[in-house]
């Protein structure tokens, strides 16, 4: 089983070579998102060159070598980014674990948010 968690990760184009990097050099994160994304969503939101990847029910582990090398580039991103650029304009990162108060929210990229409804 597990602990699940739902998952939205959100590349501008301004930022994309510098994943693509990541891709080259992490087998593992290149499976998690080439393979294993529920969903990619190419020119997410009409912005040529953006990617979107989308995991629903997904074990999001940093014991995980492809989600500790993901985790670790958003990190990069929010703490130095390439020169030049304020990379957390050019990210979203969203996850949504199983407990009500368990989200994180990274980057401020794109237009994705958290809602929470009950429905009936």
């Amino acid at each position: 089983m597990g602990y699940r968690s739902e998952v939205i990760l959100a590349i501008g184009p301004d930022i994309v070579p510098h994943f693509m990097t990541l891709m080259a050099r992490c087998p593992q994160a290149r499976e998690l998102c080439w393979s294993q994304s529920s969903e990619l969503i190419k020119d997410y939101a009409a912005i040529e060159g953006a990617l979107c990847f989308r995991w629903a029910s997904i074990k999001w582990y940093e014991s995980y070598v492809g989600v500790r090398a993901i985790q670790q580039f958003l990190s990069w991103c929010e703490d130095e980014g390439p020169d030049g650029i304020d990379a957390t304009e050019h990210f979203r990162f969203v996850r949504i674990g199983e407990e009500m108060d368990d989200t994180t929210l990274l980057g401020y990229g794109f237009s994705i948010h958290v809602e929470r409804v009950i429905s009936y």
